[in-house]
């Protein structure tokens, strides 16, 4: 058995619950569209970097506005890339689904309730008074970091243990 898988299922499911207040059970083969897009877009970002670093090293010394971040060359390149446009497309999945998430806790009427992550900073005055569309992106960037930051160290690290 794959223990590693295991711990990515399980800390994205304790993610769902802890972060989002979402139940999600992906350690049963049930997983939340929100964890598969999530997994093609680390898979496909990490493809796309390491496939392509001898081409982005040299897209960088072009002169502007043909080369470095967002030149000609660079712009072209990643319109072009399958692995470019499969992680752009899980993005799209991530932020529909966050956004969705952020939707249902906005008009759940027992949020003050709620002590999941996404809860407790909805319930912020600070949060609170932001106007609602800046709010959901601040928001739906906040939980992203979150889940970037704490779903694969917890995993890889329970992997080590």
């Amino acid at each position: 058995m794959d223990l590693q898988s295991v711990f990515f299922n399980f800390t994205m499911d304790s993610i769902m619950s802890v972060f989002f207040g979402e139940k999600s059970n992906s350690l049963h083969g049930q997983t939340s569209e929100y964890a598969r897009a999530y997994d093609v877009a680390h898979r496909a970002l990490t493809k796309f970097f390491f496939s392509n670093m001898p081409l982005n090293s040299m897209i960088e010394l072009l002169p502007f506005p043909f080369g470095n971040l967002g030149g000609l060359v660079d712009v072209v390149h990643r319109k072009l890339n399958p692995d470019w446009q499969e992680l752009m497309a899980a993005k799209k999945v991530l932020d529909r689904e966050a956004l969705r998430i952020i939707e249902q806790a906005y008009n759940d009427p027992n949020l003050t309730k709620r002590s999941d992550l996404l809860a407790l900073y909805m319930n912020d005055p600070d949060i609170k008074a932001m106007p609602k569309d800046q709010m959901f992106v601040y928001l739906r960037d906040t939980v992203l970091n979150f889940v970037i930051a704490g779903r694969d160290t917890t995993a890889c690290t329970l992997t080590w243990m």
